[in-house]
């Protein structure tokens, strides 16, 4: 199956983040090859791949195989950073008496309905908690973090609470 639309976006991706093919290969665990049949010739990869791709721009799959539009696609970005900083809001003023009895009313719902169950939910709001309590501290700035290695940890803890609702544990490839 070949797909012009994806072939000219992964590359446009990659480009965007000044990636080698080598580079996005290794990161995806795939063959600088692949990554070649996909710009040049509009090979779609299967779908675990396709996930981890999506994942690694924080894109839509949709995006990708062009079913939707750069526009759609900020307008869906535009609202989970909405949803992040609310939820930053309520955690802020939570105290931790007030999260754990959130924790205990969300698993309650899981129990009902286990096909939404979220693995390690309670690991994941907490540290996600944790880390903003600490940015409050530090009036909310995120580069505040003594070494590059800090905030990359801070900001991975950030991309995992966003993904948490869908059930994906993403990381990225994000560049300025």
């Amino acid at each position: 199956m070949s797909n012009k639309i994806f072939s000219k976006r992964i590359k446009e991706l990659r480009e965007q983040r000044q990636l080698s093919m080598q580079e996005l290969a290794n990161y995806l665990g795939v063959s600088k090859s692949s990554v070649n049949m996909w710009e040049n010739a509009g090979v779609i990869p299967r779908e675990p791949i396709l996930k981890k791709i999506s994942q690694a721009f924080d894109i839509s799959i949709d995006y990708l195989l062009g079913n939707t539009t750069m526009e759609e696609e900020q307008s869906r970005i535009d609202n989970l950073n909405d949803m992040n900083t609310l939820f930053q809001q309520i955690l802020g003023n939570m105290s931790e008496e007030d999260l754990d009895k959130l924790i205990q009313l969300v698993e309650l719902t899981f129990e009902f309905d286990p096909s939404k169950k979220i693995d390690n939910f309670a690991e994941k709001l907490k540290g996600f908690y944790y880390a903003v309590k600490e940015d409050q501290k530090h009036n909310g700035v995120l580069g505040h973090f003594p070494t590059q290695e800090d905030n990359l940890a801070r900001w991975k803890l950030y991309k995992d609470f966003d993904n948490l609702f869908d059930g994906n544990n993403q990381g990225g490839l994000h560049g300025n």
